[in-house]
């Protein structure tokens, strides 16, 4: 399958972290000292932050696995786009889809997931940034590529999202729950 860019590298998401406010003691009480603790402490302080500025222009900035993991996490739960090329296509060598039910499908799904339906050349466009390329006849084919879902999967004849009207939910495993 093609690779995701997501064009915002110099971007982490720093999970919260429960009782790390500055200045509060173990029990959540603000530290009336604070002032005085950090100025006693103020050489090693500084001590400190030279180290970390000294092996930040030897290193540049690290993240830790945890903000890492966060961060792809967050990266992959906002990617609309991935997470449908994932869940409904399949790469297929030889093989192609029609750009317009490709697009159809997408929307379904979209529709289906309580999620923004895409306009069909901000769709087209976007599948062709994935790295999936385009061939025209009279209609524009994406190559190397077939659809694993229909639109019927996730909306009935009417358009409507199937599981009385919430749709289809994705599930962290990749299967899907009905809602009702």
């Amino acid at each position: 399958m093609a690779r995701s860019d997501y064009g915002r590298d110099s971007v982490g998401l720093a999970p919260h972290c429960a009782g790390a406010v500055a200045g509060d003691d173990r029990q959540g009480k603000p530290d009336k000292h604070l002032a005085t603790k950090l100025r006693n402490e103020a050489s090693g302080i500084l001590d400190w932050m030279l180290d970390g500025l000294r092996d930040w222009l030897d290193n540049g900035l690290t993240l830790g696995e945890e903000v890492e993991t966060a961060t792809a996490e967050y990266r992959r739960d906002s990617d609309q786009l991935g997470r449908f090329l994932e869940a409904c296509t399949e790469a297929a060598p030889g093989q192609r889809v029609q750009s317009t039910v490709l697009h159809d499908v997408f929307n379904a799904w979209s529709r289906a997931n309580s999620l923004n339906e895409w306009k069909g050349r901000s769709f087209s466009d976007a599948v062709a940034e994935r790295g999936f390329k385009r061939t025209k006849s009279s209609v524009v084919f994406f190559l190397d590529l077939k659809l694993t879902k229909a639109r019927s999967d996730f909306v009935d004849h009417e358009g409507n999202p199937l599981g009385g009207g919430r749709g289809r939910t994705e599930q962290p495993y990749g299967g899907y729950e009905l809602e009702f």
